[in-house]
């Protein structure tokens, strides 16, 4: 893929990043020997969707290196990203972005010279902000309503209470919304056993999040928030939930109510199990001496 390609080039040319690493390449490829930062980026989300001309992007996640470090294993959000980066091509070319020296997330727009010049960007928002509450849905990986039925219910919810569905099938451009439009929520959501994850962890999950969570919105995978979560591999996938906090904790209370049931029933039957072990393990160890002594005598 050419945008892959490029963008290693320039990570490389900058002279400051250590190491870099894509959905296309899921492993380190050493850039810098005395680079300070780890880059993992999506170079091209949504390309499944580029067939029907849909709105695509770019997402891209910087974390700091720690001296000595190798590689990008054990990294969580919170503590070592630094920076994060969405972008969306369609009528416009924009980017999201997190600005470190403002500590806000700004919003810039490509705008094209007609003198022939090199194309500029020019910010466009300022400390963009997501709303507590909103009413936009975005629900990925829709097919484990079938097994989970606390996704079920979410969706349901949002689908009779007057929510506005906005969803493309490509996680840029529908996370793009939420931060254009100040609210609403995005959703991609699993089921152990029987639906995976979709979403890779260090090229899409824990970038977005991180911008979602410095712009006032929130981020969970049902339990905890994106941000407190290890990467444990270049190939780790990860459900997601961002936006509005209102909407993201209110999706986490339908997916806990029967997680809750479920870890309840297992305890009941495990219980259960165990007694019933208690109770026949003496009996079988009788028969089993008794067994042998027989066969002894």
């Amino acid at each position: 893929m050419q945008i892959d390609s490029i963008l290693f080039e320039h990570l490389k040319d900058c002279g400051v990043v250590y190491g870099a690493s894509s959905e296309e390449r899921p492993y380190l490829t050493k850039l810098n020997e005395n680079g300070k930062f780890f880059v993992t980026f999506d170079p091209l989300d949504g390309s499944s969707i580029i067939d029907s001309n849909l709105a695509i992007g770019t997402i891209a996640g910087i974390w700091r290196r720690k001296e000595g470090q190798e590689d990008c294993i054990g990294f969580r959000a919170r503590e070592d990203m630094v920076g994060s980066a969405l972008s969306c091509y369609s009528s416009r070319t924009n980017i999201v972005l997190y600005n470190t020296v403002s500590k806000t997330v700004d919003e810039l727009t490509l705008q094209q010279k007609t003198d022939g010049s090199a194309n500029e960007w020019l910010l466009t928002q300022k400390g963009m902000l997501i709303k507590p509450e909103g009413r936009y849905f975005s629900p990925g990986n829709a097919k484990s309503m079938k097994y989970n039925k606390g996704y079920r219910d979410c969706i349901q919810y949002w689908a009779k209470n007057g929510y506005t569905l906005r969803y493309s099938g490509g996680m840029a451009p529908d996370c793009f919304h939420v931060f254009m439009k100040g609210e609403g929520i995005f959703s991609s959501v699993s089921y152990p056993g029987k639906v995976k994850p979709k979403l890779r962890f260090l090229y899409e999950v824990a970038p977005i999040a991180f911008l979602c969570e410095m712009a006032g919105g929130s981020s969970s995978d049902g339990k905890i928030s994106i941000l407190d979560v290890p990467c444990s591999g270049y190939d780790h996938i990860h459900d997601i939930i961002i936006g509005s906090s209102e909407e993201v904790n209110r999706c986490v209370r339908f997916l806990q109510v029967y997680t809750h049931a479920e870890n309840k029933k297992w305890m009941i039957s495990n219980k259960y199990v165990q007694a019933s072990w208690a109770l026949h393990f003496p009996k079988l160890i009788t028969y089993f001496i008794f067994q042998d002594l027989s066969a002894n005598s």
